[in-house]
């Protein structure tokens, strides 16, 4: 069996992005599906992909993985190509899926114990996701966010996630800067009680002072997640935090494959490390990632706010891992989110369903992509 085609689609997914999906399609008519780094400054990732992907055809599935390990020792740093990389791997792992009538985390290799095929199973048929509200708002008032979450928690999420201090200045120093942002954390808890997890992305305003500083005042709202407080290429001010910090830290979403992430693990900056499956050498290289972090005694929590498809690779990377965390959901971004995919993405109570199907489970529903597709 061999890859004969591509297709590219890509739909609008609100003010904040598009999403571009890729589809490699086999000579007896098996398709994988994959994500590009969404965004709406994409045609350079899309072009990188057409070229690549050029590449693959006639391959057999199970070959490609030489060529994409390949392109990204040849990618040298270019964050087009390695968006394009990860995609297709995404994709590449789909489509051996199907073909092996086999889900895709099967042909991962166990990171769970063979003891209990059946029970090893199961644990992997869910993963734990939380809402990233963030992508929801506009207005990005107290009063807002603290909407979004009431909304978020009422739909069974019990873990929810805000950034607060966009559009704030960088090199915050205390918490007098960060006013309107800890007012929002506090609407937040207000807004879904004490039972639910708070989880704060800082998108690096912080100095490692401006840091502890608004982390100590987290602790009165039981604040469960401090995500990347500093700037990451500062690894004094990172460890600073790490080690003094009452929360848990979190980072790494930005980091490329290979040498880049074996540095950070090793940095001690953070607890819980956030691979992004649509920018560093997709499925194989987060599993990778988690593998090696977990050796560290570091969580994985795959960063990703971006469609269902982006989602459940990155689920299936991550199943039944045993320093899996938690997965990021993008919540609120559009209405018909669920409908993207048949079957349809199915979260109850905080929790994932991978479904029962060969590769990821899913296929693009054509009807949503007749709706919002977007020329490319």
């Amino acid at each position: 069996m061999k890859i004969t085609d591509i297709e590219l689609t890509a739909v609008h997914a609100g003010h904040r992005s598009d999403w571009i999906f890729l589809k490699l399609i086999s000579d007896e008519g098996n398709e994988g599906i994959g994500e590009l780094k969404p965004g709406q400054n994409w045609r350079d990732r899309v072009r990188a992909v057409t070229k690549l992907s050029a590449g693959l055809i006639g391959l057999r599935p199970d070959a490609c993985a030489g060529l994409l390990a390949r392109e990204l020792d040849k990618a040298a740093g270019s964050a087009t190509v390695v968006a394009a990389v990860s995609s297709l791997d995404q994709a590449v792992w789909d489509l051996r899926g199907k073909i092996a009538d086999r889900p895709a985390f099967e042909l991962l290799g166990d990171s769970v114990s063979e003891a209990s095929p059946s029970a090893a199973d199961s644990s992997r048929r869910g993963v734990a996701v939380y809402a990233n509200i963030n992508r929801a708002g506009i207005e990005r008032t107290p009063g807002e966010f603290a909407h979004n979450a009431a909304a978020a928690a009422g739909e069974g999420f019990n873990a929810i996630k805000l950034a607060p201090f966009d559009g704030h200045p960088y090199k915050i120093d205390s918490t007098a800067g960060a006013a309107d942002g800890i007012l929002a954390v506090r609407a937040v808890r207000d807004a879904v009680g004490p039972d639910v997890a708070i989880m704060v992305d800082c998108h690096e305003h912080f100095t490692a002072r401006g840091a502890l500083e608004v982390a100590d005042r987290f602790v009165e709202f039981g604040v469960s997640w401090f995500e990347q407080p500093v700037p990451e290429e500062d690894r004094d001010a990172c460890r600073e935090v790490k080690s003094r910090c009452p929360i848990t830290v979190a980072g790494g979403e930005d980091l490329f494959p290979g040498n880049a992430f074996d540095a950070f693990l090793d940095s001690g900056t953070v607890d819980v490390v956030m691979p992004d499956v649509t920018v560093m050498g997709g499925v194989g290289q987060l599993r990778s990632v988690a593998d090696k972090a977990w050796k560290f005694g570091i969580q994985t929590a795959p960063h990703g706010p971006f469609s269902p498809i982006a989602l459940m690779a990155g689920g299936h990377a991550i199943a039944g891992c045993p320093g899996f965390r938690i997965i990021e959901y993008a919540w609120g971004e559009v209405a018909w989110r669920k409908e993207l995919t048949i079957p349809n993405e199915d979260i109850v109570d905080g929790v994932l369903r991978l479904p029962e199907g060969a590769g990821f489970g899913v296929r693009l529903n054509p009807e949503i992509l007749k709706r919002y597709r977007v020329c490319l």
